[in-house]
């Protein structure tokens, strides 16, 4: 109607309701109200089949999870009922080639081990520890910003005083810092941060230390890495299942009467040779890779740490667990044997390796072949190399020329040593200290116009004239390595093939023969000759193939003329043994000959 209404003009809701509907009507709004509550309708409806969807979906999830657990379970419960079947010697394999292998292969390189080495040692935790609680103050995640300084200052390309000046530029590197500069964040946040950008200059020279301290200790960790892995290369050889049967059989005993019973088991057990060198064999494999107190009693925090790291990466945790309880076992059993040997010389007895995947020999070997190094035959060639007479005569010879070309003679002299080392032909390093010597470190005295004529001068034009020298003294250097390098390679391959030859065991007959000739020798009441040749042909057949080992082992009659050095074509191992059966060796090579 165009005239002006209130709320006061309606007598009830209804004529408010149609007052409304036609004032929408009029003006097309009642048409768009209509659109937007059918927009509306069909939303709801969307929104009420998705619903839906997400809870078939739900169950559908919950079936396949509650699957899955079942499969699950069920192949839990056949592990376990696997496990609980197994015994200590049969889940040892003894009729595989090693009880530990040797590892030569690693999934990290050696630089990358001993920084995770060193980030886990015991005086880095305690260095984060310092630092942790400035981190507190500074970043909403302490822990995280720690992982991010560790990495950052464990970086061999980044130097501590640029770590320290880029955390100074950008503290941000590690993670959010506390608080907020922004105005709507309000005073507390602002504060929050201003009190992190004041404790950041407490920790940038934390950070550099942080880092000074990582480089520091670098090649100590690098140089124990590599010590690990040349641990790593040495195996544990497997038990045969006789010797195996009776270490179980033992340790029951101990189990049950105590140390006594254990005792009185051992002493039966010994009667054994062969068990004995078994068990032995597997001791002096244990010592050379995880150190002599491993698996004992007397294992301190390094030889636990030893035990950890020097065992196959791929090692499973049950595994592992039980060749713990067979390593502990044979070395109280070793220990026992060490013992008796100390109280009675004529019970010791040299460890000997079973011939893997065949079982036990008849007789095991007196003396067991060397086959395992810890270095290579290149490595201790370059260095017996770089030990030899002559070699030490030409690098004193250029020292002596060095002192007269370069300010720092002993770098210049390290870096030609280097290349040498590396195989470079020495005309070629000669040559290009010829052509520029400036590259192996700087020169002495002074190459500058105005100095000519003064004592740095001449001392430059001396030091240009003492290259050739120099340069032929680097040729005779390269000349003396290579033939020192040419001869021990050479020696270290023949010794280690001698070291390989096994001395053969002799029979129990033997054994009592070999006594009887030793007691006649010390009693003086026989002649040696007239005794060896009453000796059963057998016997006879025996000291002689033992003979011929012992020469293609130290040398042609080595044994006879008492020489000194046959001990190192020994192990370190078995060098105690073979001194108390040296003299036994001598009198059957004496019977032979």
């Amino acid at each position: 109607s165009g005239a002006k209404t209130t709320t006061l003009d309606f007598e009830d809701e209804a004529g408010y309701q149609a007052q409304a509907r036609d004032f929408a009507r009029r003006r097309g709004l009642y048409h768009l109200s209509l659109v937007a509550a059918g927009m509306e309708a069909e939303v709801l409806r969307r929104w009420a089949g998705i619903a839906e969807k997400r809870e078939q979906v739900a169950k559908l999830w919950e079936r396949a999870s509650v699957a899955l657990g079942f499969a699950i379970e069920r192949e839990r419960r056949v592990a376990y009922n696997e496990e609980r079947t197994e015994t200590l010697s049969t889940g040892i394999p003894s009729d595989g080639k090693y009880l530990v292998p040797p590892t030569t292969t690693f999934s990290r390189s050696v630089a990358e081990d001993a920084r995770l080495a060193q980030l886990s040692s015991e005086r880095w935790k305690e260095r984060e520890a310092i630092v942790h609680p400035v981190l507190a103050k500074i970043y909403r995640d302490p822990d995280g910003a720690l992982s991010a300084l560790n990495a950052l200052a464990s970086d061999a390309a980044i130097e501590p005083c640029k770590l320290a000046e880029d955390l100074g530029l950008a503290p941000d590197r590690l993670g959010r810092l506390r608080g907020s500069e922004l105005v709507v964040d309000g005073r507390a946040a602002r504060d929050e941060r201003t009190a992190a950008t004041v404790a950041l200059s407490e920790l940038l020279p934390l950070a550099r230390a942080h880092a000074t301290e990582f480089r520091r200790n670098a090649e100590r960790f690098g140089i124990r890495e590599q010590q690990r892995r040349a641990h790593m290369a040495l195996s544990v050889p497997a038990l045969s299942k006789t010797a195996m049967a009776r270490l179980v059989e033992i340790e029951a005993v101990r189990k049950q009467g105590g140390d006594d019973a254990y005792r009185t088991a051992f002493a039966f057990a010994v009667e054994d040779r062969l068990l004995i060198q078994e068990v032995k064999a597997v001791n002096e494999a244990l010592t050379a890779r995880f150190g002599w107190s491993a698996f004992t009693a007397k294992a301190d925090v390094i030889a636990e740490r030893n035990m950890s790291e020097r065992m196959p990466e791929d090692l499973a945790p049950e595994r592992r667990e039980k060749l713990t309880r067979l390593f502990a076992v044979i070395r109280r059993f070793a220990e026992e044997q060490h013992l008796a040997e100390r109280q009675d010389r004529s019970k010791i007895v040299a460890g000997a390796s079973v011939e893997l995947g065949k079982g036990t020999f008849a007789v095991l070997p007196m003396l067991a072949p060397v086959t395992e190094f810890k270095t290579t035959v290149d490595e201790e060639a370059r260095e017996r190399a770089l030990a030899a007479p002559h070699y030490a005569h030409h690098r004193a010879a250029l020292v002596e020329t060095a002192t007269r070309v370069w300010r720092d003679p002993a770098d210049a002299i390290g870096k030609i040593e280097d290349l040498i080392v590396k195989g470079f032909a020495a005309e070629r390093i000669a040559a290009a200290v010829t052509n520029d010597p400036a590259a192996y470190g700087a020169l002495r005295g002074s190459d500058r116009i105005m100095d000519k004529l003064l004592a740095v001068g001449r001392e430059r034009k001396g030091a240009l004239q003492a290259v050739p020298e120099a340069a032929s003294r680097i040729c005779s250097l390269g000349a003396s390595y290579a033939s020192a390098l040419d001869a021990e390679t050479r020696s270290i391959t023949e010794e280690r093939r001698r070291m390989a030859v096994a001395i053969p065991g002799l029979s129990p007959a033997a054994e009592d023969a070999l006594k009887r000739l030793a007691a006649q020798i010390k009693n003086k009441d026989g002649k040696l000759d007239v005794a060896a040749g009453s000796l059963d042909p057998h016997i006879a057949r025996e000291f002689a193939k033992v003979s011929r080992a012992l020469d293609e082992r130290f040398g042609r009659n080595a044994i006879l003329r008492g020489e000194t050095d046959v001990i190192n074509r020994v192990s370190p191992a078995q060098r105690r043994a073979f001194e108390a059966m040296r003299d036994r060796l001598t009198i059957l090579q004496q019977a032979v000959r």
